[in-house]
């Protein structure tokens, strides 16, 4: 994603839920891109679930998932 000098470049892959993506994720993109235009987004569509300790095989450079609590009481 980025050299040893300079600002970033390169594909930036990332995955989040559906709606915290629309929400959250995509204004913060286009705010990045408006800074650091050599940069390329990628969101992989889709709700499945990425097994963030396979980071390095799935070729992302960011995760952002959903956990379930647990109950206390359970």
């Amino acid at each position: 994603m980025v050299g040893l000098h300079g600002a970033p470049r390169g594909r930036l892959t990332l995955t989040a839920p559906a709606l915290f993506a629309t929400r959250v994720v995509t204004p913060i993109i286009t705010e990045y891109l408006q800074r650091y235009p050599s940069a390329t987004p990628a969101l992989p569509r889709g709700q499945r679930v990425v097994d963030a300790s396979r980071k390095a095989r799935e070729f992302l450079d960011l995760a952002i998932q959903r956990l379930r609590a647990h109950s206390a009481l359970s």
